[in-house]
């Protein structure tokens, strides 16, 4: 009795790997019906000042038989301010790619279209697809991808404008002086600037007070793709700035003396 049954067992299993194995290959998310796959690429940086568009891969893929008639793409903008509604475009070929004008043109946020000027870094256009088949399908996709806005740096000359409420220079993370300033560039380039002080010679090229305050000028060559601003402290609760982008606007003011911590400074000014 029991090789009965271990005979009965054995020839089940083998008649259900044979049924399994008969009706491949198939696109499991279609339900095991003959169809097609894609596997766009996930993640795409876009840098406003720089980036003329983007292009984003689709990767199709369609069994023999299938014909792909178009990628459906839906695209959406999401933002700080608020989101846009979605748009739907009908895509012939495995390539979606947008110049800048047509990425903001039709995702308007609360009714005005966006540009680089107006995003914050951060700020994300998000793409999901589905994909029209000859025998009239319509096959959804999981996949998705997310266009992120980064931004890169007005170039030009910047202008840091600096105070010392003692009139003694700048006391950063040294009693005695300290670093100034430090503007780091993505491909390596520090670039420094601070007030003078009488008690010990700066490691970079400071600038001599007139009293209680001067100004220095950083310079960011065009085609710079992140600048990354950092302030060293304030041993004793004297210093104060302001920083001027090329094209005059006040980026950002320190306030009072002593109000500002070491770390990043938040500086965003996009190039046009």
């Amino acid at each position: 009795m029991k090789n009965l049954l271990k005979t009965g067992l054995f020839s089940l299993t083998m008649m259900l790997i044979i049924t399994a194995c008969g009706d491949e290959p198939f696109d499991v998310a279609d339900g095991g019906q003959l169809g097609a796959i894609m596997a766009p690429v996930g993640n795409v940086t876009y840098i406003g000042g720089i980036s003329t568009g983007i292009e984003v891969p689709l990767n199709t893929f369609s069994n023999e038989g299938v014909t792909i008639t178009s990628v459906n793409v839906v695209k959406q903008l999401f933002t700080s301010d608020g989101n846009s509604d979605p748009i739907t475009y009908e895509v012939d070929g495995d390539v979606f790619s947008q110049s800048t004008s047509e990425l903001y043109a039709d995702v308007p946020v609360g009714g005005t279209v966006k540009s680089n000027s107006t995003l914050t870094p951060g700020d994300t256009w998000v793409l999901s697809y589905s994909m029209s088949l000859a025998d009239g399908r319509i096959m959804s996709i999981g996949s998705r991808t997310t266009i992120t806005f980064q931004c890169a740096p007005y170039p030009g000359d910047w202008t840091v404008v600096m105070h010392d409420s003692y009139g003694d220079g700048w006391q950063t993370n040294d009693g005695n002086g300290g670093d100034g300033i430090q503007v780091t560039l993505n491909d390596g380039i520090v670039l420094e600037v601070g007030l003078c002080n009488p008690y010990v010679s700066s490691g970079f090229a400071c600038t001599a007070t007139a009293g209680f305050e001067g100004s220095a000028t950083v310079t960011i060559p065009s085609g710079t793709v992140e600048a990354s601003w950092y302030f060293p402290g304030d041993q004793y609760g004297e210093i104060s700035f302001e920083i001027f982008g090329p094209d005059g606007s006040l980026v950002f003011e320190s306030g009072a003396p002593g109000n500002q911590g070491a770390g990043i400074l938040p500086i965003i000014l996009c190039a046009p």
